[in-house]
């Protein structure tokens, strides 16, 4: 089930926003894609379009294909002239700019649209013709359908950005953990706040965020209500350090179906929070980790 597609990102890209929002929305994939980041400036909204390079990330234990390990530095477009652009982002930051400092760094382009030139160059032949220059660790471009790919690949983003800025509704019986805890949350006068689900359950709590960065796999927690049950584990996670919760937040999504369950359930390094009807998905399945909350 992909949300956001390449077409959908090129529509998008004719947005008068999307010029400074895409260094946001590839900020939150990389999040949810990178545990360990040492550094991240991505200057967005209205610091989007500051002079210098678009943005820096330096990774720790992640890989290609989207999120290169060490430092990389990335710049953003919504130009329709895709190759014109790389070609002048290459020259002016790689070519023209401190040989020394690339050295070591990966020179990464990010569009939305589709990287399509019918009389060439294809997109693979301009990578490999800028590879062959040395002058920087590696050459990568990212263009609408890879984002699509990575989009699939963190479905948390995707059900965020496919709601509130592709003006796309995911399926029913999905929810980002955001969708989920401003419901929730606002059942209660004042508006409830991660304390008071996680007061005397503080060990608990770090113990299931320490299950989920180890993907452990499969386990329960009780509790008086479905929701509560639910409310307790995002409190949890947002409760995190910022990056932390970030990168939570961005792989995990509550499933109230067995439909939704269905699609989903078996995909690997995701994080999926049910109740109500989609437990019948993993019923027959065993139970590697029970917790009780009480």
């Amino acid at each position: 089930m992909r949300w956001i597609t390449a077409l959908n990102l090129a529509q998008w890209a004719e947005k008068l926003t999307s010029r400074s929002d895409l260094p946001r929305l590839v900020e939150d994939l990389i999040l949810a894609s990178a545990p360990t980041i040492t550094s991240l400036r991505f200057p967005n909204g209205d610091l989007g379009q500051i002079r210098g390079k678009d943005g820096f990330l330096d990774a720790r234990g992640v890989g290609l294909p989207y999120v290169p390990e060490g430092r990389s530095g990335w710049e953003f477009s919504v130009r329709k002239d895709i190759k014109d652009k790389v070609e002048d982002d290459f020259e002016q930051k790689v070519v023209k700019g401190d040989r020394t400092e690339w050295k070591d760094k990966v020179f990464i382009f990010v569009t939305p649209r589709t990287w399509d030139y019918p009389k060439g160059p294809d997109l693979q032949s301009w990578i490999e013709k800028k590879r062959e220059l040395k002058l920087c660790r590696d050459v990568m471009v990212i263009d609408g359908p890879q984002l699509e790919t990575w989009f699939d690949q963190c479905p948390g983003v995707a059900a965020k950005y496919a709601k509130a800025e592709f003006g796309l509704m995911p399926s029913g019986g999905i929810e980002s953990l955001d969708e989920f805890w401003a419901l929730f949350s606002s059942r209660w006068r004042p508006i409830l706040t991660e304390e008071p689900l996680l007061c005397e359950r503080e060990e608990r709590a770090a113990t299931l965020v320490r299950e989920l960065q180890s993907s452990v796999g499969q386990f329960t927690l009780t509790a008086d209500s479905p929701d509560e049950v639910i409310g307790f584990a995002v409190a949890a996670i947002r409760a995190c350090e910022v990056n932390m919760r970030r990168f939570l937040e961005a792989r995990a999504l509550v499933i109230s179906t067995e439909e939704a369950a269905k699609t989903f359930i078996g995909r690997a390094k995701l994080t999926f929070l049910l109740r109500g009807a989609a437990t019948r998905a993993v019923s027959d399945q065993p139970v590697s980790y029970p917790q009780a909350l009480k």
